[in-house]
């Protein structure tokens, strides 16, 4: 495949924001995984509560809190996101290749070689690739040209980077 690949993206909040509840679906420990362990808390808190000790078993509420640092964690990155389009360009281009990406935006930023992207996901908006650990590209099937080069762009992540779906 000598031909690049190219993909067009605007940079606007309800497309960066898929792409944004796609990586924090794929970012931490399943879903289904919070509400047993909050059932579980709140079922070993009834001793606690029977005895009247529940306010001050202060390593109750530790780890308590330790269940809502994830939904912190994706709202503050939500909200850095989206401070972060207020200053950024409004468009972005890409071209994936045999040697990698390059990116057609405003000070022209070096191109990355296939090793620099860690791991890539197919999703049913878009693809989404991991490059750094907390970072990652977003690319919706909108941003691409047509059909076929949306398959081809999958084909070629399934080829140079570790890949699998979502959803």
């Amino acid at each position: 495949m000598s031909e690049e690949i190219t993909a067009k993206l605007t940079l606007d909040a309800p497309t960066l924001l898929v792409g944004h509840r796609w990586y924090w679906k794929r970012a931490f420990l399943p879903g289904w995984l919070f509400w047993p362990a909050c059932c579980l808390t709140l079922f070993s808190s009834i001793p606690l509560i029977k005895s009247g000790e529940l306010w001050s078993c202060w390593p109750y509420w530790g780890f308590l809190g330790l269940f809502f640092v994830p939904s912190l964690m994706k709202w503050l990155a939500k909200i850095r996101l989206l401070q972060a389009l207020k200053t950024s360009p409004k468009e972005i281009g890409y071209a994936f290749g045999e040697n990698g990406v390059s990116y057609q935006a405003p000070g022209d930023p070096p191109s990355d070689k296939w090793s620099f992207l860690k791991e890539s996901f197919a999703t049913p908006d878009g693809g989404l690739i991991i490059t750094v650990k907390r970072g990652y590209l977003w690319l919706p099937k909108t941003a691409f040209t047509s059909e076929a080069d949306y398959k081809r762009f999958l084909d070629l992540l399934a080829a140079k980077t570790k890949h699998s779906k979502l959803g």
